[in-house]
């Protein structure tokens, strides 16, 4: 199929250092995973069949590459949460049920399952992220036909954030790589700063941080560290650890302002007071 080889193609060539590269590669795992593929004229769908092992069915728009990475990544959340398509890990177990699989191979309680597995905290924060983009993509020079697509996809994202977010933003890292951004800079004399990359680089940011979480799986959950310092806790991790971080909601623990954040396996740490297990 033309679409995976253009995938294929933009995954060998596209600069190393972008996000989108280990995202495509990963998702080059995922395409033996599907046994049907189908064409369809709008949106798309990635459906599970859970019948002598795991396999899915993909249905995409013909030329759109965007779209086949989008429903692709739908495959790489399932596969790396196993939480019927939920773009996060959460160990919510009390409510689940288990999953009803008819005779075909479907499970017939998908939804039940995604909505026992909601999480509010990271339902905000997904949703903040998306409206972090559609701010800076509002205010960029990228032009008017891409923008407003750009932002139809960031608000689709907006409705469904805990399945769809994971697809949205990297759909469209794809779009903007096409279409040749992040923009060539000015010389370093010009005091000139363009939107357009501010908001790919915030889009980029997003796209690492959802790779690196599908990367663990759930099997980071269990790797919390609590950091007491609030204030300077940002800092902390930044200047402390050799390798990537994700962030989590603030929440409270014990009465005290605590942040839970998850780490790399294996990353180092400076000071012995900050961290407490």
């Amino acid at each position: 199929m033309k679409e995976l080889q253009k995938l294929k193609q933009l995954s060998t060539f596209i600069n190393p250092n972008n996000p989108l590269k280990p995202v495509l590669e990963q998702l080059k795992q995922m395409v033996h995973m599907v046994t049907k593929w189908e064409y369809v004229s709008t949106s798309g769908s990635a459906v599970c069949r859970y019948l002598g092992g795991r396999t899915y069915e993909i249905r995409y728009q013909e030329g759109n590459l965007g779209n086949l990475v989008h429903e692709l990544i739908h495959v790489a959340v399932n596969e790396a949460y196993d939480q019927d398509f939920i773009n996060y890990p959460t160990n919510r177990t009390i409510d689940v049920p288990d999953r009803v699989i008819n005779a075909n191979g479907y499970c017939t309680n998908e939804e039940r399952r995604q909505i026992a597995f909601m999480d509010r905290d990271w339902i905000n924060r997904l949703s903040v992220n998306l409206s972090n983009l559609i701010d800076l993509v509002t205010h960029s020079e990228i032009a008017s036909t891409e923008k407003k697509l750009i932002i139809e996809k960031l608000k689709y994202g907006m409705m469904n954030p805990h399945k769809e977010y994971d697809t949205v933003i990297t759909q469209i890292l794809v779009w903007l790589v096409q279409l040749g951004y992040p923009i060539i800079t000015l010389p370093k004399t010009s005091s000139k700063t363009y939107q357009a990359n501010i908001f790919y680089d915030r889009l980029e940011f997003y796209v690492r941080e959802a790779y690196n979480l599908r990367s663990y799986g759930r099997g980071h959950i269990n790797r919390v560290i609590r950091i007491n310092q609030l204030s300077d806790s940002d800092h902390l991790i930044r200047s402390c650890t050799n390798r990537y971080f994700i962030l989590t909601p603030w929440v409270k623990l014990n009465d005290r302002a605590t942040q839970i954040i998850t780490i790399d396996m294996g990353v180092n740490f400076c000071g012995s007071d900050a961290l407490v297990p």
